[in-house]
């Protein structure tokens, strides 16, 4: 076995438990093996960002568990089944379907987050709200947002050498780096957007859910 430096390090990925507490999980290995497991607590202060998605881009369900009423393709495939759909469904139909009234917002869309993501598992994303937004349209951005907020490198885990570069100052975002958390909150709407009222539902939503952060 190749010799590791005393400096080498592997990030461990961060993870959650039902009370919102962050926890890692690694692995034991011999004394010879001098890799040593790099964990990042994140900051105690939290800054919610709300994400508002196009209305097109939210999963949307039936009411009273009637099933889907507006699910985005997600794919080349999906999107021809989609439209092979589309045209046997007449305009009567479709108003049903899009009816305010008679729909809700479905958060358990797709939603798969990369190991790359080292602060972020599927299962915290799904309580993000993130399941209720197109996967393909909105969660490369999410993802994008998750490394530009809350790490200083543009390809966490990478060496320098393969083009991990530190991230420019992010406006007035910058100062409050390693003292505060901003984890993206996405909540998708079935009515005409009341950002205001989207913003006051995740902000109350976040804050009754126990945090250790």
């Amino acid at each position: 076995m190749a010799d590791v430096l005393n400096t080498a390090t592997r990030r461990v990925k961060l993870q959650f438990d039902k009370q919102g507490n962050p926890y890692f999980e690694s692995v034991k290995s011999p004394d010879s093996f001098k890799q040593r497991a790099l964990c990042v607590n994140p900051p105690h202060n939290v800054i919610p960002v709300i994400f508002v998605p196009g209305i097109m881009g939210t999963n949307l369900k039936l009411a009273d568990n009637k099933g889907a009423a507006w699910a985005p393709p997600n794919g080349t495939l999906e999107g021809i089944g989609a439209a092979t759909k589309g045209t046997f469904q007449d305009p009567a139909e479709r108003q049903v379907l899009f009816d305010p009234n008679n729909t809700e917002v479905n958060p358990d869309g797709p939603c798969q987050v990369p190991d790359s993501l080292f602060w972020l598992t599927t299962a915290e994303a799904k309580r993000r709200g993130w399941g209720a937004l197109h996967q393909d349209s909105y969660h490369p951005i999410l993802q994008q947002l998750e490394i530009s907020l809350n790490d200083q490198y543009s390809l966490p885990g990478r060496p320098q050498a393969h083009g991990n570069h530190p991230l420019p100052e992010i406006g007035m975002l910058s100062h409050l780096a390693g003292s505060s958390t901003p984890p993206p909150q996405a909540p998708g709407y079935n009515r005409p957007p009341d950002y205001a009222s989207i913003a006051a539902e995740a902000v109350k939503a976040w804050n009754t859910q126990p945090r250790a952060l």
